[in-house]
């Protein structure tokens, strides 16, 4: 197994959820590490962001993902959207500490395959040719995935680290993995949409 994934369930299971009260009950992330497997699956950059709202004050929280990405080379341009819903439960009360999470996520794809035609001299005298993007091919990947991790709530800023596990489905391809996930978020208050 992965010696990170090994650490982060150390420290997600060593770490007792003894984190204060600060009053968030929102928080945006950017999710740089967690679409690494996203990213191996369709085969561009995926770029995540997401939303993470406190439902109720036993400990229970909405998390939202956006994904996106793009990628454009001689042979071909892809492009990926898709989205999430999450729910997360923390050990505690609060808005931070340990929390296991169960997510689904469905991300669209497609590819547009790109011919290079020869250059032909025309009775006009021009030339005529080059390149032509051929028809589009549509793919989709569902993830489900359950995690269990750690956040980190400070005034300005949160850290959550998560490890677990994930399904994915695609079309002709169905695989499970172990995953591991790294949320750097901003936290907020419903109260004034602001930081504290």
């Amino acid at each position: 197994m992965n010696p990170s994934i090994i650490a982060l369930a150390l420290l997600a299971a060593a770490v007792p959820a003894l984190a204060e009260e600060s009053g968030h009950t929102n928080a945006i992330y950017v999710s740089p590490i967690s679409m690494i497997a996203y990213s191996g699956i369709t085969d561009a950059t995926v770029i995540s962001v997401a939303y993470e709202h406190r439902l109720t004050t036993t400990g229970y929280s909405l998390f939202v993902p956006l994904h996106a990405a793009y990628k454009e080379n001689r042979d071909e341009t892809r492009y990926a959207l898709g989205a999430g819903l999450g729910l997360r439960k923390y050990f505690g009360t609060s808005f931070s500490g340990t929390y296991f999470t169960a997510q689904s996520d469905l991300v669209r794809y497609q590819t547009y395959d790109i011919e290079y035609l020869p250059y032909v001299l025309g009775p006009d005298g021009m030339y005529t040719g080059g390149q032509s993007i051929g028809h589009p091919i549509e793919s989709f990947v569902s993830v489900s995935q359950v995690a269990l991790g750690y956040k980190w709530d400070w005034s300005q800023f949160t850290l959550d680290l998560n490890f677990g596990a994930a399904f994915y489905a695609k079309k002709d391809e169905k695989n499970t993995n172990v995953i591991g996930a790294v949320n750097l978020g901003f936290p907020f208050s419903a109260k004034n949409f602001g930081f504290h």
